[in-house]
């Protein structure tokens, strides 16, 4: 028997979840798919969650198939299904904007593509935080890379 399940969610992740996947509420939640295969694995995980965001101030019906409404769902496990969907979100943020960065358009302009695309107001996420997280993500990668290049020969065969 499918379950549904409400999760209050963030409202630019709602917009978001709902345009990449390209569904509509309520979002069927398959096995075989990958968000099903994701959200039966955190199902499954030991985590501790935090408790819940005042933020999520939106609701995004799930509808589970047999197999993962099998599962218990707790509150622990519906706030790690919303940090999954916000990694998924940056993620994909992060690949638009390099996606952006390689076609010649500076990073402000792929950031405020992104967010017009999924319909993501100002209100709903802003701008600064958008551009502030792609900055952090951007340092974090520079110094990542600079350390492993640093660190590794790169050309074995030479030395």
């Amino acid at each position: 028997m499918n379950s549904v399940v409400r999760v209050p969610i963030r409202p630019h992740l709602k917009k978001f979840i709902l345009k990449h996947y390209k569904m509509e509420e309520p979002v069927p939640v398959q096995l075989p798919s990958l968000l099903g295969q994701q959200v039966f694995s955190l199902l499954r995980d030991r985590t501790r969650a935090k408790r819940i965001n005042d933020k999520y101030t939106e609701v995004l019906t799930l509808v589970f198939c047999k197999e993962i409404s099998r599962r218990e769902v707790r509150l622990a496990k519906i706030i790690l299904i919303n940090h999954y969907f916000e990694k998924i979100f940056k993620s994909s943020m992060y690949l638009w904007t390099i996606a952006q960065d390689m076609e010649g358009r500076p990073a402000y302009h792929g950031i405020k593509d992104f967010l017009r695309y999924f319909g993501i107001t100002e209100k709903e996420y802003s701008f600064e935080s958008a551009h502030r997280a792609w900055l952090r993500y951007k340092n974090y990668e520079y110094h990542h890379d600079r350390n492993s290049v640093e660190n590794e020969d790169l050309c074995p065969i030479l030395s």
